[in-house]
C-alpha cells in the first residue's frame, strides 16, 4: 500500500480518519495506525477502503487503474475459506518457483 502510505490525504476525498474509521468499521486509531506506519492491512479492509474513497483497489495500492484483474481477484479471493485461501497460496507458491526455473 506504497501509494496509500504516500497520499493518504484524505482532505482529497473529503474525509477525516473518523469519518474513514466509520465506513469501514474499524476504530479511528486502527486508522491512524496504518496511516502513521508502515502497517499494511487485511485484503479485506483494504477493499473497505478503497470503496469508501470510491477508488479501486489497484489506485489505492499502486496510483493506477491499470489492473482489473487485481481488482477482480482480491474481491474474490476475499469470499474464500481460510482453507481455500491457502489453497490458492500454495498455488500461486508453486506456480512462483516454477516461473523462477525458467
Amino acid at each position: 500500500m506504497q501509494f496509500f502510505h504516500q497520499y493518504a490525504n484524505f482532505g482529497a476525498w473529503n474525509l477525516t480518519g473518523r469519518k474513514l474509521s466509520l465506513l469501514i468499521g474499524k476504530s479511528e486509531s486502527y486508522v491512524k495506525k496504518i496511516l502513521a506506519t508502515d502497517h499494511d492491512p487485511s485484503i479485506t479492509v483494504m477493499i473497505k477502503i478503497a470503496d469508501a474513497l470510491r477508488i479501486s483497489l489497484g489506485f489505492l495500492l499502486y496510483g493506477t487503474d491499470e489492473s482489473p484483474e487485481l481488482e477482480m481477484f482480491a474481491r474474490e479471493f476475499v469470499k474464500l475459506s481460510s482453507a481455500q485461501k491457502r489453497a490458492v497460496k500454495a498455488v500461486m507458491d508453486t506456480m512462483l518457483e516454477t516461473s523462477g526455473e525458467n
